[in-house]
């Protein structure tokens, strides 16, 4: 077989055993003999083949499952077969391989074989020898030319040529034809060339027009089949003048296919050197583009070099770049693309061309390179070119050159460039542990702050405080501090001790020592620095910290008795305290006594602490604690026993208390036993009490009797400026003003009256007494002032509510305005009202007015209507948008006006919120009014309602949406403004709108009843309305429903003003749009686009794709679309060309012009046909409703 099956074996084979059927090999593995097992079916068929035995190789291989091997040996039978012309066992391999084709096919020669056995008396292996055969075989194998020469020496010229047309060989048929001359040559070549049509083979077809000799022919062809270059190829070599139409064309698929360098080479050809050259450039062949420019345009050089350079930089050709930029004298260009491509040497040859301050930033960019590369001399070279001595000076610290660095640094850099490099350098030795060589670093640079801070950070202190010490003396002892506070918080004690002390700051180790109870290191301290007398505190302070017994018992042993005591009393171990006094200095025990005095009297002890008071000789001190608890027997008590003195203090004590309390006669009593009454006359005055002031002051201190009578009189007259803020009361205010009314002086009386206000008392009674008594006086005595002090006194009760005693007032004096004034301010309707009828008319109006001002604050809008305030109620209604309540209202009204007036407040308020149909529903519900505001309104909304359009992205179809219902509303509401006129309004605007709102309706009608023609009609006719209503939507709705008519002519037309209008829109852009189609019509040319498009961009470019397609077929006509002679429909029968002047029927709006018929009921004219149409559908006329009839 073809594929051999192979046995990896260990050794050597030593034999081949065969038995019952089955063959072994026998292999030699050293130790042990092993036998292999080969497959019989394999040896078979080996054999089988061998011997040419074909049928029994195939039996064989017809019990074998299809594997890999098994396949091979059916290729390797089939191919035998065919060999020895064993036709059957062929077909039976090719059918088992799944060769259908092969196998059908030989069955046909095998069937070939027996009709030639048979005919001809052969045997079937002498009939498998005949030519016919023989070819059939050949044809099988691919042997073309052999089966041809077979059937040729024949004379079957007809069985060669349509053996090849058969295989779609029609070069070979034809070469047949043309070589025997036979007759069909020429059906052969225009068969050939059609099918090459059909199957879209142009370039083949092409071919064959060239051998013909028919060069157009040949070139469209390839134009046709996309191949431009083999086109230009023949027109290049045409001879004579050339098309110019057919070289534009070519040129324009040569760069439609991008071959621009094959362009180039077809206008270069043709002499047309300029469009050569864009080509060239166009394809990026810039080696063509220059050659041709050198010749004929030699400026255009420079800048294709240019162009020829950017071009290799963006294929990332940038040595190849390098010259052409030269050539174009781009040298930064040059340079940039010799630095990409790391041509370094000649990168450094253009650069040093450049100038110095161009030249420095690429030198640097070189130095970096020879950096990386590690060639530090070439690096300095140019660094040290480019200015930048510092980054020589990095490079060569980074490698630990520094003796380079430092000759580079000192000789190239100023000193603080220098200082800069050291302390860089300084720094990485600190990071690397090297300290002492980073130290010498930053002294040499005079840096010792940053030496004693590496120390720091490193925890090497000892070298920091030397540092310190010679370069920062005055920091030491700060540094010390700082260093010892650092230690003590990290528990160092030791070392932060010798750091304090080093700092003369012995005082913070101890205070350390204390807070962290290591008193024992702190005593050390103490005495060690501060002597015995800070041992002692030391001490002290750690007896209070041990506290108690414990405490006291540390002081003693230390020989501290007076602190001892001192402490024990402070920590409250009183007995302790005494125990040390008596056995050790009693001194120290009328001490003692006093704090435990203080003591029990803290804690509420009293009885305790005067004992104690009076054991520490202090008597005086019992006193004040008793008179701090008012306790005033006590106090007493221990005053007149111990401390006779003190008496008159607790008596004043206590008089200041009673005092306090109001009880000014205990007071009195008190000051007076105390042998202070200057303390009495003091409250009495502070407390305006005059009588008793001057009662005090004449028994007990005459020598002040006049000062105080001076006092009281200037109180009493009102000017006390000495003591403006003393509090006084009610009847020292009144006391004035009554004694200047019994001294008749009314004027001053009346001000002291008035003077009473609700700063000097919340009794309203005893304000209004008072007040009243000033407007009596005034008008008894002073009557100038009378009018003057009813104002005040009015305000003033208006203010505290008393409002009927301020009206009275006011009418007293005749004033009912300013009376009906206080009823209006406080509400009161009904007395204000009172008061207004008896000043009169205008008066009543006043107050209504503010009547109807409060209750439209206070949104009372029945209650305005109730008081016959009508339009103010409406108003407030109409302002809190209750709309259907002021409809409700205004249609009650007898004056049709009010109605009308709200109707259009309304409409305007929908109008502002972008609701239109809203708006118009208002009207076609509560009715129009032939008034000017109403028609505006009308004709506003009706417009609004014509043009709204949704967001096309909004609707599911991708078309904005009519809104029908508001169109039919707005028909309503412009049908009752005609039918108002008497079937004819006086404003054209009027009729128009409604003209176009009945055709609207009528077509939306007609659509839901599906009656295309009418619809198609309606939306025809409307497009005269397209610079009142949104142009692109009434075409392409013509478009749609001609197209919904089958009227293909007309739908193309309006379609493809449609596509027009839309660009315009997208453009933003009228300009543009072509009127051909529409200059003899009344279709009008100019009118303002929308403002954004009524579809969807998915839903343009199927109109788009409809009119494309519309536009290759060859029925349409859109030149008929406006005047078919009768052959269609078309605008001059739509009513739409400048001839028309016929009446409009009332259901299409097309003129009237055969069988016109008219409604029963209103006269309507309309068309018979389109009438009959719209009554079968709706049995009524379309304008009044009325039920009605077809007419035949």
């Amino acid at each position: 077989p073809d594929r051999v099956t192979i046995f990896p074996i260990k050794g050597d084979a030593e034999d081949i055993e065969r038995a019952d059927g089955r063959t072994e090999v026998i292999v030699d593995e050293g130790f042990n003999t092993v036998s292999y097992t080969l497959d019989e079916a394999l040896i078979g068929f080996g054999s089988a083949i061998e011997k040419n035995e074909l049928g029994k190789a195939a039996m064989l291989l017809e019990n074998m499952e299809m594997t890999p091997e098994a396949e091979s040996m059916w290729q390797q039978l089939a191919r035998v077969s065919l060999e020895d012309r064993q036709l059957t066992i062929a077909e039976r391999c090719y059918a088992a391989l799944g060769n259908v084709s092969k196998a059908h096919f030989l069955r046909k020669i095998a069937a070939k074989a027996a009709d030639v056995m048979r005919d001809q008396g052969l045997t079937f292996q002498d009939a498998v020898d005949n030519y016919e055969v023989r070819a059939q075989l050949e044809l099988l194998d691919k042997q073309y030319f052999r089966a041809e020469a077979m059937l040729l020496d024949q004379g079957k010229v007809d069985d060669v040529i349509q053996m090849y047309r058969s295989l779609h060989k029609w070069d070979d048929a034809i070469r047949v034809a043309d070589a025997k001359g036979h007759e069909s040559s020429a059906d052969l070549r225009s068969t050939y060339y059609q099918w090459l049509m059909d199957t879209h083979q142009e370039g083949k077809a092409a071919e064959l027009k060239e051998r013909e000799g028919d060069a157009i022919s040949a070139v469209r062809l390839y134009l046709k089949g996309g191949m431009p270059g083999k086109a230009a190829t023949i027109v290049a070599d045409m001879e004579g003048s050339q098309n110019s139409e057919l070289l534009e064309t070519v040129a324009a698929s040569l760069s439609a296919n991008n071959m621009h360098e094959k362009a180039g080479d077809f206008f270069q050809k043709l002499g047309m050197s300029e469009r050569a050259l864009e080509a060239y450039r166009k394809g990026k062949a810039f080696r063509r583009a220059v050659e041709l420019a050198r010749t004929e345009f030699p400026r255009e050089v420079v800048e294709l070099e240019d162009e020829w350079g950017e071009h290799l930089v963006s294929q990332k050709q940038m040595d190849a770049a390098i010259n052409h930029f030269i050539e174009a004298g781009q040298s930064i260009k040059a340079i940039e693309a010799a630095l990409t491509a790391r041509q370094w040497s000649k990168a450094v040859h253009i650069v040093e061309s450049q100038d110095p301050d161009v030249a420095k930033e690429y030198f640097k960019r070189i130095a970096q390179h020879y950096e990386s590369a590690g060639n530090y001399p070439e690096a300095e070279k140019y660094y040290l070119r480019s200015g930048v001595p510092a980054d020589a000076v990095k490079m060569y610290s980074k490698v630990g050159n520094w003796e380079t660095a430092h000759r580079i640094a000192t000789s190239y850099m100023s000193e603080a460039e220098v200082t800069m490099l050291y302390i860089t350098q300084a720094q990485r030795l600190e990071s690397s542990g090297r300290l002492k060589e980073a130290e010498k670093l930053y002294l040499m640079v005079n840096e010792p702050d940053l030496a004693i801070n590496m120390y720091k950070k490193s925890r090497r202190f000892d070298h920091m405080i030397r540092l310190v010490s010679q370069y920062r003396k005055e920091l030491l002892v700060e540094t010390h501090l700082h260093l010892a506070q650092q230690l003590e918080g990290e528990g160092n004690f030791k070392a932060a001790e010798q750091h304090y002390v080093d700092a003369k700051d012995w005082k913070s180790a101890v205070n350390m020592y204390r807070a962290n109870d290591q008193w024992n290191e702190a005593m050390r301290v103490a005495k060690l620095h501060g002597g015995m007398n800070a041992s002692r505190q030391v001490a002290y302070a750690w007896a209070v910290h041990l506290g108690g017994e414990e405490g006291a018992k540390l002081l003693t042993k230390f020989g501290l008795i007076e602190q001892a005591i001192d402490y024990a009393t402070d920590s409250g171990a009183f007995e302790r305290a005494f125990q040390l006094c008596r056995s050790s200095m009693k001194q120290k025990l009328p001490e003692v006594h006093l704090k435990y005095a203080m003591y029990l009297e803290d804690e509420g002890r009293f009885g305790e602490a005067e004992e104690e008071f009076i054991k520490a000789n202090k008597p005086k001190e019992a006193v004040e604690m008793y008179i701090h608890q008012q306790d005033w027997a006590a106090a007493m008590k221990v005053a007149e026993q111990y401390e006779p003195a003190a008496i008159n203090e607790v008596l004043a004590a206590q008089g200041r208390v009673a005092m306090e309390q109001k009880d000014f006669s205990s007071a009195e009593s008190m000051f007076i036993r105390a042998k202070k009454p200057e303390l009495a006359l003091k409250m009495y005055k502070e407390g305006l009490m005059w009588a008793d002031a001057l009662r005090v002051a004449r028994q007990y201190l005459p020598h002040k009797l006049s000062e105080v009578q001076h006092e009281y009189s200037a109180a009493a007259g009102g000017m006390n400026e000495a003591a403006p803020s003393v509090p006084r009361s009610l009847e020292e205010f009144l006391a004035p003003a009554r004694m200047w009314e019994e001294n008749q002086d009314y004027s001053r009386a009346i001000d002291g009256y008035l003077k009473v206000t609700e700063e000097v008392t919340r009794d309203h009674d005893s304000l209004e007494n008072a007040w009243e008594t000033a407007v009596k006086l005034a008008m008894n005595f002073v009557p100038d002032r009378s009018y003057e002090v009813v104002e005040e006194v009015s305000r003033r009760l208006v203010a505290i509510s008393r409002l009927d005693q301020a009206a009275e007032l006011f009418v007293g004096i005749d004033n009912y305005r300013d009376a009906a004034d206080v009823y209006v301010r406080s509400q009161m309707w009904d007395k204000a009202r009172e008061i207004a009828r008896q000043g009169g008319p205008e008066l009543q109006e006043y107050v209504e007015n503010h009547y109807s001002k409060h209750l439209v604050s206070n949104n009372e809008g029945e209650k305005l209507i109730g008081i016959g305030n009508v339009n103010a109620g409406l108003d407030l209604f109409a302002s809190k948008g209750e709309w259907d309540k002021v409809m409700e209202i205004a249609q009650q009204d007898a004056n049709p006006l009010v109605l009308a007036k709200y109707e259009v407040m309304w409409v305007k308020q929908l109008l502002e919120k972008k609701r239109p149909a809203e708006a118009i529903m208002v009207f076609s519900r509560y009715g129009v009014h032939d008034e000017p505001s109403v028609v505006s309104a009308i004709k506003t909304v009706a417009k609004d309602v014509f043009c709204y359009r949704n967001d096309p992205a909004d609707s599911p179809t991708g078309v904005s949406i009519v809104d029908e219902e508001a169109i039919d509303n707005a028909k309503i509401a412009l049908k009752k403004l005609v039918d108002l006129a008497g079937g004819q309004h006086p404003d054209d605007d009027v009729m128009k709108y409604y003209k176009i709102a009945h055709y609207m309706s009528i077509r939306a009608q007609a659509r839901s009843a599906g009656l295309n023609d009418i619809v198609a009609r309606i939306s025809t006719t409307l497009t005269r309305y397209c610079d009142e209503l949104p142009a692109d939507r009434l075409f392409y709705d013509a478009g749609v429903d001609c197209r919904e008519a089958n009227w293909l002519n007309m739908a193309f037309v309006f379609f493809n003003r449609y596509i027009d209008l839309s660009d315009a829109i997208e453009d933003g852009d009228a300009a543009s749009i072509e009127n051909t189609d529409f200059e003899d019509t009344v279709i009008p040319i100019d009118f303002a686009l929308p403002e954004k498009q009524c579809l969807t961009e998915d839903q343009i470019e199927k109109v788009r794709d409809w009119v494309l397609a519309l536009s290759m077929d060859q029925e349409v006509d859109p030149s008929m679309a406006v005047d078919s002679g009768g052959a269609g429909p078309d605008l001059k029968e739509a009513g739409l060309t400048n001839e028309s002047d016929a009446d409009f029927c009332v259901v299409s709006n097309y003129p009237v012009v055969r069988a016109p018929v008219q409604c029963s009921s209103c006269s309507a004219l309309a068309d018979q046909e389109q009438w009959n149409k719209y009554v079968i559908a709706f049995k009524a006329c379309p304008r009044c409703n009325a039920a009605q009839a077809p007419i035949y």
